[in-house]
């Protein structure tokens, strides 16, 4: 029985968020869950990794020979590689280039155009300006018009009536492909980009979701199994340390919380100030946790427990972004940039 492995957006980078909080930096976290990528899908003949392999288009020599070494660990299999945003410059090229040049006649790297091999089509993420278009409305028609009918189809791209996380794709201000078009030309639709797992109304479009925690109260990480005869999808929850972050928390929203998840707690509540030991009785079991004070026209202060001591710096911008007034979307661009 053929069957396809899929794998969700990976976002390799030098040191996954938050391993601050961790004695190994999240080190040993990151090798279980390639270990359990690798071992749940031996039994498949073809990969497909649904884009964003890496997490930025400019990438040191460590994360580079990461992203390699997982590659070749499907040794024997027809690896699928499909370009994602954050590998894609407006121009075409993409970070996953390089791959081309390691010559290996298993891996098959989609990075500028639609591909087509046998029955799966695959899109990678496809820029305006490389579309030659001049607004999303006119990307959208000049996709949906190159795709062919065929099988399957894997991509990069946001798909209408999904969620990313709380927010609708539907409003996202980029090239959105629309559901119930795809359908029509695909009997299976599966999608990255966005990093929450789901199955949308009428089963034919699975959106596998991102490999690692890398947000706060992101719920479930999976990777799937396809038969290529029945097209029945089989999805595997992914090992990992889960994130939360807690607002004013009461005693019971820490009973579902494993000893080694990490947890932000934030306290904006008046009423709480000067009275934390409750919360911090609670965090007495969890190793890995932190506590901001927030409080209206006050300034913030900041309990850290275990290697953390200060916050990440996409926290950081945030506080930075709304004590300024800046838009923190910039601010998380020019870090991207840099």
């Amino acid at each position: 029985m053929s069957k396809i492995g899929i794998i969700g957006d990976l976002h390799f980078r030098e040191t996954l968020p938050y391993s601050e909080y961790v004695e190994d930096g999240r080190v040993a976290e990151e090798k279980e869950v390639l270990d359990f990528i690798v071992k749940t899908l031996e039994d498949c003949d073809e990969i497909v990794i649904l884009g964003d392999v890496f997490d930025k288009k400019n990438n040191p020599s460590k994360v580079i020979t990461k992203v390699v070494s997982f590659i070749k660990r499907f040794d024997g299999k027809k690896v699928y590689i499909i370009s994602g945003n954050h590998e894609s410059t407006a121009d075409g090229k993409s970070a996953l280039d390089f791959l081309r040049k390691i010559n290996n006649p298993n891996w098959n790297i989609v990075t500028n155009k639609i591909e087509v091999i046998g029955d799966m089509t695959f899109l990678p993420y496809m820029t305006k300006p490389e579309l030659e278009v001049d607004d999303d409305t006119a990307g959208t028609k000049k996709i949906m018009k190159e795709l062919k009918k065929n099988k399957m189809l894997f991509l990069h791209h946001a798909i209408s009536d999904s969620m990313a996380r709380s927010i609708s794709t539907n409003i996202f201000n980029e090239v959105v492909l629309p559901k119930t078009g795809l359908e029509k030309k695909f009997d299976l639709v599966v999608g990255g980009h966005i990093h929450t797992p789901q199955v949308l109304t009428g089963g034919k479009t699975i959106i596998a979701g991102s490999v690692f925690n890398v947000e706060a109260n992101e719920k479930k990480k999976i990777i799937l199994k396809i038969d290529k005869k029945t097209l029945k999808a089989t999805d595997y929850d992914l090992p990992g340390i889960s994130i939360h972050r807690l607002e004013n928390p009461s005693a019971s929203d820490f009973k579902k919380i494993d000893k080694n998840d990490i947890v932000r707690v934030v306290i904006n509540d008046p009423k709480m100030k000067g009275n934390l030991a409750p919360v911090k009785k609670e965090l007495e079991r969890i190793e890995m946790n932190t506590i901001l004070e927030q409080y209206p026209k006050t300034r913030k202060k900041t309990h850290a427990k275990g290697d953390l001591l200060n916050l990440s710096v996409k926290d950081l911008l945030k506080i930075y972004a709304k004590e300024r007034k800046v838009d923190e979307k910039k601010l998380f661009s020019a870090l991207e940039l840099i």
